[in-house]
């Protein structure tokens, strides 16, 4: 099974400490720091690449690149990776949904053909709450599960595999800006299979990682610059005291294209195009949950309730038609996940208050289609 390294991604794929496991477990404040300083510094690409020692820094010769185009709004769109030689290696897709929300992630072979993919579900609020991993011919492969705590941060994740078996999960603990400090990787019987400790300076901003693997492994020390405006700019990993690798971040503005043709960089064989967002119809006012999302997120927790018998788990998507009076009707499973829980979903959305309709553009209120994620975690 394949690791889950991008859950939350949008445009915090290249976020220093969170090179690893901890990037799942940055919050929101700290999503949009790190995005609010690419895109304010017109980035639209960047390149990282990775060296064997200083020597190699020095006279650049990288074993391998990652490259990553940005939109104007600093979302994904597109991540490549190459050899030394600059020939590409494999590449992966975003793809969005109306409300700029990360909805699909596609990994290629050089050719073009599909590898691998990912698809994402979120809760009322927005917060990515299950992550499904599917093969080239459409089958399941992998799911993750995000927990959040009460304070809103992520603090659990669980990865199951195709049958829905336990094989790993994380536990994070913060420190009180909602910072990720330990992670913990542990086995589906409980022993420990890696530990991070994170660092950070007076700024907030990542300095130092300690990575442990297993009872004996010796540990590996990851040290990290920024630039002048917070951006990562070097991470140096460490055995001992001997440099083992080296990453520099290199970032571009209106530039970037003109660099990697410059470069010989291997083309990417899919365009921009290919990354579509869906069509949602536009209302001056969309139907909601008396109260908005945070009462929506805040009614599902009151009111869903996990059965002990069962052993899926994961969001049910429910339909349903909100009328221009604001009632329910028209309730059908969009994503279900098992007979039970698909049921108990459909029960929980015939028994809301009415809804605030839909308007548009006069003023008139309107029939709308609606999709409500309710998430059932243990």
């Amino acid at each position: 099974m394949r690791r889950f390294f991008l859950f939350l991604v949008f445009c915090l794929y290249f976020v220093p400490a969170s090179a690893q496991v901890n990037r799942d477990f940055m919050n929101k404040a700290q999503r949009k720091s790190y995005c609010a300083k690419l895109k304010a510094q017109g980035v639209r690409g960047i390149i990282k690449s990775e060296y064997a020692s200083e020597k190699g820094l020095k006279s650049d010769q990288p074993v391998n690149y990652t490259v990553l185009w940005l939109s104007e709004s600093g979302q994904p769109l597109k991540v490549a990776k190459y050899d030394p030689y600059r020939v590409m290696t494999e590449y992966e897709t975003f793809h969005y949904d109306d409300q700029g929300k990360l909805k699909e992630k596609n990994y290629y072979e050089p050719d073009g053909s599909l590898s691998w993919k990912e698809t994402f579900y979120y809760d009322a609020a927005g917060e990515l709450i299950e992550a499904v991993e599917y093969t080239a011919d459409g089958a399941l492969d992998a799911r993750k599960l995000n927990v959040f705590n009460d304070q809103g941060f992520l603090y659990k994740t669980r990865e199951l595999n195709p049958d829905d078996e336990l094989t790993f999960f994380r536990i994070a603990r913060f420190n009180d800006d909602g910072s990720p400090v330990y992670i913990t990787l542990r086995h589906a019987k409980g022993f420990t299979m890696s530990s991070e400790k994170i660092k950070y300076d007076a700024n907030g901003l990542p300095e130092e990682k300690v990575i442990a693997v297993g009872l004996r492994g010796e540990p590996i020390r990851e040290k990290y610059e920024h630039d002048n405006h917070g951006l990562i700019e070097t991470i140096r990993e460490f055995r001992g005291n001997k440099v083992k690798s080296l990453i520099k971040y290199r970032y571009f503005a209106q530039t970037f294209e003109s660099h990697l043709r410059r470069n010989a960089f291997q083309k990417v064989r899919t365009s921009f195009s290919n990354v579509e967002k869906e069509s949602a119809q536009l209302y001056v006012q969309k139907a909601s949950f008396p109260g908005g999302d945070k009462a929506l997120k805040n009614y599902l927790n009151a009111h869903v309730k996990y059965p002990d018998e069962e052993t899926k788990q994961g969001v049910v998507e429910v339909k349903f038609e909100v009328k221009s009076n604001g009632k329910i009707r028209r309730i059908e499973i969009h994503r279900g996940i098992s007979e039970t829980l698909d049921g108990m979903a459909e029960e929980l959305i015939k028994d809301m208050p009415e809804w605030v309709p839909a308007r548009e553009t006069d003023g008139k209120t309107v029939d709308s289609e609606v999709i409500v994620p309710v998430p059932f975690l243990k």
